[in-house]
């Protein structure tokens, strides 16, 4: 075996350089309205400055759920990865181009300067592009009414009261909290649970609370409605089951979630634990009583009746003594000639 040595050379930085950006998708046909989704795959075997330019898409929506960093071996190299991973979710049928992704690298150059060239630039830019990519969007299987579709890896559905339904009495209220979630679909797509209204029961219902969540398997909807019950009179009230049907995108099957019936039984009752109104309570009507009066003071009753008779007392005093004065004065005036008596 014969075995040529030469001088080591500088590494090239031609298009034979240890950067690398791939784009794969998980499937490449999926229904409508359903997740799938895409890695962006970055590798590199030397320092760089990376930037990439990302394409944008008006179809699918296509939305970041997780970013994670790690080492590689490959070829007897180690390399730096940077992955991403996506989510696409189409919602039109047909067939969609996925355009290439580029990436620029800023590469420094290892070859030493020398005199002859001082001003050797010590970067280089390196450009690398993706495959394009072709995704095919399928309608919903026949037999599925497109108002109900809802594809999905995992749908739940329960409930949660705020007390026992089962002790209610008349003029009680009680919440019902019922939770719609959906495993790879969106808030959005997720249908509004109706209960009828009930002769006896009235509902007020209030605004339902929507939320997204990522993980790194797609995006997570959630549903939260709340409903607060009052009964108005005693009885037996049996809320019906509550349904969605959606389509299980791991085993291409329909299904259905439930929500068994509920029955509430109403029994009479006080409700409230309010204080009675002045016409239900016995005994004199006070500010004790009724808040409405003013308060009294704290002097006792008494009081009142003694100062009242000091100042009667002291009015009639008085008068007794300006008649006594007006007595006396009308006999002096007598007893002095020239004088005439005051009219």
């Amino acid at each position: 075996i014969a075995i040529e040595v030469s001088d080591q050379a500088a590494p090239s930085l031609g298009d034979d350089i240890d950067i690398m950006v791939e784009m794969t998708l998980a499937e490449t046909a999926v229904y409508v309205g359903s997740q799938t989704r895409l890695t962006l795959t970055i590798s590199a075997g030397v320092p760089a400055n990376i930037r990439v330019d990302e394409t944008q898409h008006p179809d699918p929506r296509i939305e970041q759920v997780n970013k994670v960093n790690y080492q590689q071996v490959r070829g007897g190299q180690q390399l730096r990865v940077t992955e991403y991973t996506y989510v696409l979710i189409p919602t039109q049928v047909g067939q969609i181009a996925l355009d290439p992704v580029s990436l620029v690298a800023e590469v420094a150059s290892q070859q030493p300067r020398s005199l002859r060239r001082p001003f050797l630039n010590q970067h280089r830019r390196v450009v690398r592009r993706s495959e394009a990519l072709t995704l095919d969007v399928l309608p919903p299987p026949d037999g599925i009414d497109p108002a109900q579709w809802l594809p999905a890896r995992k749908v739940t559905l329960r409930e949660q009261w705020s007390r026992d339904p089962e002790t209610l009495k008349v003029g009680e209220s009680v919440t019902r909290s019922i939770e719609f979630k959906a495993a790879g679909a969106l808030a959005a797509q997720l249908p509004p649970l109706l209960m009828p209204e009930l002769d006896g029961l009235k509902s007020y219902p209030d605004q339902p609370a929507i939320s997204d969540s990522s993980d790194a398997r797609g995006i997570n909807g959630q549903r939260l409605e709340q409903v607060a019950l009052v009964a108005t009179r005693p009885g037996r009230f049996e809320l019906p089951a509550m349904s969605a049907a959606w389509w299980d995108v791991t085993t291409n099957t329909a299904r259905e979630v439930t929500l068994p019936a509920r029955v509430i039984q109403v029994v009479a009752g006080a409700a409230s634990t309010s204080e009675p109104g002045p016409d239900q309570m016995e005994g004199p009507i006070t500010s004790a009583t009724n808040p409405a009066l003013p308060r009294e003071s704290g002097r006792p009753p008494g009081l009142w009746w003694g100062i009242a008779g000091a100042q009667a007392l002291g009015l009639l005093v008085l008068g007794l003594l300006y008649a006594r004065s007006r007595q006396q004065l009308q006999q002096l005036q007598g007893a002095v000639p020239g004088t005439q008596q005051a009219t």
